[in-house]
């Protein structure tokens, strides 16, 4: 098989399972039931050598291409029908083709959240809902945070509500 005939059918498989699939998301409306559990994974690929600085694009040739490749272990578990506990775990590769910098890799930060309706009501067309929610992170794992753009975070304890 050719690359590009791999990369059609790949493309039109991950095009029909995206038609069909319902994605839960710290943000979005939808609740888990309660002791119900969802889990998946996740992986992104990504690759630059130029970018803006202002109005001007640069090429920084001691990089060359930086890239960069995660794998998120992601769930989902209904503590009530209102409640739900929200969780990722990045695994995260950076690599650069140029310069003396060397590839980093590993587990990034736990992120965690409780997302909570606390008020569901019908209405003619539909429904109104409130939902609060609150999430922390902490790294995982002592990776190296001075190396930009090769360092996989910045080792940041964070706390976030909406």
């Amino acid at each position: 098989m050719t690359g590009l005939y791999k990369y059609c059918i790949f493309s039109f498989v991950a095009l029909c399972a995206g038609l069909s699939a319902i994605a839960q998301t710290d943000q979005d409306g939808l609740m888990m039931n309660k002791n119900l559990f969802c889990t998946g994974i996740i992986y992104n690929t990504s690759n630059w050598n130029k970018y803006w600085e202002g109005t001007n694009l640069r090429e920084n040739l001691n990089l060359g291409t930086v890239s960069s490749r995660s794998i998120n272990l992601m769930g989902n578990y209904g503590i009530k029908n209102n409640l739900n506990l929200l969780f990722n775990v990045p695994y995260i590769s950076n690599n650069i083709s140029a310069g003396t910098l060397r590839a980093i890799s590993g587990l990034q930060d736990v992120s965690t959240w409780l997302k909570w309706m606390p008020i569901e009501k019908e209405v003619k067309n539909g429904f109104f809902s409130v939902y609060l929610l609150g999430g922390a992170s902490m790294p995982l794992s002592d990776y190296i945070v001075d190396y930009l753009p090769v360092s996989i975070g910045l080792k940041s304890n964070t706390f976030s509500g909406r």
